[in-house]
């Protein structure tokens, strides 16, 4: 809701005489419009149309597109689904530095859903689970935020919104959570020596190895934090 889509439909004129388009035979519903309206195809040529769906209310919409080719009229079933707009914003993927006291985590909410319980789902396994749950306080406006304690240099936590309105309806932030998520990053310092003793110990290694795999390390640091491994000192 609050946004369009676009498809297109080529039409082919396999006729031996031209027919022409006309704005008339395009009568459809307020969520759907098609462009060009007016023109004229050839024998052997084709026209391409633009087909708008951009819905004016959060519900299922169907409608028939009748396109005249001489003395036959083609029918086109549309169909489209607008699902209403629950959040606005939030925090999304950040990385921190501070290992000390919490970071702050927030969503904002449009007034969609009345009264809303809103919750992060919080993974601890590098996305495989989310078992994690901590409610969200009302800040003000439409902001919802919580307090998520802070982590060691390197780590990463995985994160969704989830708000629930008095009907029990949910929604979620992606909307996909599941399968797709926020990441937490909590940047590395001293080139990946967590303890700032001067050496890369296997430990440290193990969380690039993990960094790296989801994303939040690039190959290039990691070859250079296995060297330093190696070598037993940062050089």
């Amino acid at each position: 809701l609050g946004e369009s889509e676009e498809k297109t439909l080529q039409v082919f004129n396999v006729g031996t005489a031209e027919f022409v388009l006309s704005g008339s035979y395009f009568k459809l519903g307020a969520a759907f419009s098609v462009s060009p309206v007016e023109g004229t195809v050839a024998p052997g040529e084709s026209v391409q149309l633009t087909v708008t769906f951009a819905p004016p209310e959060a519900r299922s919409y169907l409608d028939t597109l009748f396109i005249l080719c001489g003395s036959d009229t083609l029918k086109v079933a549309l169909t489209g689904e607008a699902k209403p707009l629950v959040f606005y914003s939030c925090t999304g993927n950040e990385t921190f530095e501070d290992t000390t006291g919490s970071y702050s985590l927030w969503v904002e909410l449009t007034d969609y859903v009345a009264d809303p319980a809103v919750k992060i789902i919080i993974s601890t396994d590098y996305g495989e689970t989310f078992t994690v749950t901590m409610d969200c306080t009302f800040e003000e406006g439409h902001r919802f935020t919580v307090p998520v304690p802070a982590m060691e240099q390197g780590t990463c936590l995985y994160y969704y919104f989830e708000a629930t309105g008095p009907d029990g309806e949910t929604y979620r932030y992606p909307e996909t959570a599941p399968e797709e998520f926020f990441v937490l990053y909590v940047s590395l310092a001293n080139n990946g020596d967590t303890n700032g003793n001067g050496v890369i110990e296997t430990s440290e290694l193990i969380a690039c190895i993990n960094l790296w795999k989801n994303g939040t390390l690039s190959l290039e640091d990691l070859l250079q934090m296995i060297a330093w491994w190696k070598a037993g000192k940062i050089q």
